[in-house]
């Protein structure tokens, strides 16, 4: 399972700010996946950590495809971390997926 952001922006609606993410999920595996959780880390180039998001998934992921998912998180102006991510294009920054648990559609679990 690997799981990657191909685009990262900013959009307002109703007066509220969002750092704006596009994810790609590919099940590398023979079984259907149900449901994923685990961190996604957003480092600088020098992989100094800039902000790590806590990512769930529970749509599902067929065996031997990639399903693309949209996401938005607060942004707040007065915080460091928000700031510094929505500055960064995709090409300053490094991601890190660290998967908890999966779960398979047979029953099995990987932690």
């Amino acid at each position: 399972m690997t799981v990657t952001v191909y685009d990262k922006g900013f959009t307002e609606y109703n007066y509220q700010d969002y750092i704006t993410y596009k994810f790609a999920f590919e099940n590398k595996t023979d079984k259907d996946i149900t449901a994923f959780t685990g961190q996604m880390v957003f480092l600088d180039l020098f992989d100094k950590e800039i902000k790590s998001l806590n990512l769930t998934y529970d749509d599902g992921v067929k065996a031997n495809s990639t399903t693309n998912y949209n996401a938005q998180t607060d942004y707040n102006q007065f915080m460091d971390d928000d700031q510094l991510l929505k500055s960064k294009s995709l090409k300053q920054i490094k991601l890190q997926w660290k998967p908890e648990k999966i779960l398979f559609a047979d029953g099995t679990t990987m932690e």
